[in-house]
C-alpha cells in the first residue's frame, strides 16, 4: 500500500534492492523500506552537495533529478498548450471561382447575375449574408 504512493524511478530502484524481497511481514518490509529511502536520499544530497561544491551546475539545476530534467528539456516542444488546439484561421476564398480572394472583391463575379450568383451560393451551401 505504501509502496503505490512512490513515483517509477525510486519503485524501480526499490525493486533491485535485496533487502526488498527479504522480509515476508509487513513490520518489517515497511522498516527496510524507510531504510532505504533514507539512504536514497542521503544519496541524492551528497552528490548535490558535491555538484554545487565543486560549481559544476548552478544551484536550481542540482534539486532536479537528471532524468527528469532530459525528459522536461526533451518534451517541451509536444507539450499541448491552448494555443495549439485553437482553430487556424483560413485566408478567404471565392466561392465564384475559387480564387484566393474574398468573393466580395471577385471582380467576375461582379459580372454574374443575382440569379446565378444565389444559385452558385446554393449549390455550395453557403450563407447568403
Amino acid at each position: 500500500m505504501v509502496e503505490s504512493c512512490f513515483d517509477e524511478e525510486f519503485l524501480k530502484a526499490w525493486n533491485r534492492c535485496p533487502a526488498s524481497s527479504s522480509a515476508n511481514d509487513a513490520k518489517t518490509r515497511l522498516e527496510n523500506l524507510i531504510l532505504f529511502l533514507k539512504g536514497e536520499v542521503e544519496g541524492e544530497e551528497r552528490i548535490s552537495s558535491a555538484m554545487s561544491g565543486f560549481g559544476l551546475t548552478k544551484e536550481e539545476n542540482v534539486k532536479m533529478p537528471r532524468k527528469k530534467k532530459y525528459y522536461l528539456e526533451t518534451q517541451w516542444g509536444k507539450i499541448p498548450t491552448a494555443s495549439s488546439k485553437a482553430p487556424e484561421i483560413k485566408k478567404p476564398k471565392c466561392i465564384f471561382y475559387d480564387g484566393n480572394h474574398a468573393s466580395s472583391d471577385s471582380f467576375n463575379a461582379q459580372k454574374l447575375t443575382l440569379e446565378k450568383k444565389q444559385k452558385i451560393v446554393r449549390d455550395k451551401n453557403c450563407c447568403f449574408a
